[in-house]
């Protein structure tokens, strides 16, 4: 299940840096480990099974040197073919548990490279979005200067013609 990973520590480290890099290194392999296997671990459960049939064979082993007239070659042979089932079950259970945990892992995998290209398509989607919005304020600032320009102008205009139309009359 741990494919023999090993990880080293420095139990005599007073650098904290260095003990929280190293405690993060240790969750992350942990972690990675957990995925890799289905996220099944090694649970009392699965130990009780073994137990219980490693106890099993044993029983069998001892009910086959008890038996009556059976020589001990005969009790060393069957002790050796139960032996011998034992371990192609144990190399059964293995292989199983290896195909599972790495079907799981591909199968996990592949979701989340889709779940990654889904969100840098979203977020390549909101980019363009954010691009033709500031392009769109952009164009609208412009007009406004436009018409700010034009009625500053028109204003001036105004001014002037009111300027030239005031008549220095008196009325009597």
């Amino acid at each position: 299940m741990c494919k023999n990973r090993i990880i080293v520590f420095d139990n005599t480290s007073k650098d904290m840096i260095k003990r929280e890099e190293q405690v993060n290194e240790l969750l992350s392999l942990v972690e990675f480990v957990i995925v890799e296997n289905g996220e099944n671990s090694y649970s009392n459960k699965t130990f009780a099974e073994h137990k219980e049939e490693v106890l099993f064979q044993r029983q069998k082993v001892k009910e086959v040197e008890d038996k009556e007239g059976c020589s001990k070659e005969e009790s060393s042979e069957e002790s050796i073919k139960s032996y011998d089932d034992q371990q192609k079950r144990v190399i059964e259970i293995v292989k199983e548990m290896v195909e599972f945990c790495t079907g799981g892992f591909w199968e996990q995998l592949a979701k989340k490279q889709a779940a990654q290209l889904e969100a840098e398509e979203r977020v390549a989607r909101l980019e363009a979005e954010r691009t033709v919005q500031e392009s769109l304020k952009d164009e609208e600032i412009q007009k406004r200067d436009e018409q700010i320009q034009k009625l500053t102008e028109d204003l001036n205009v105004s001014r002037k013609q009111n300027a030239e139309a005031k008549c220095d009359c008196a009325i009597l």
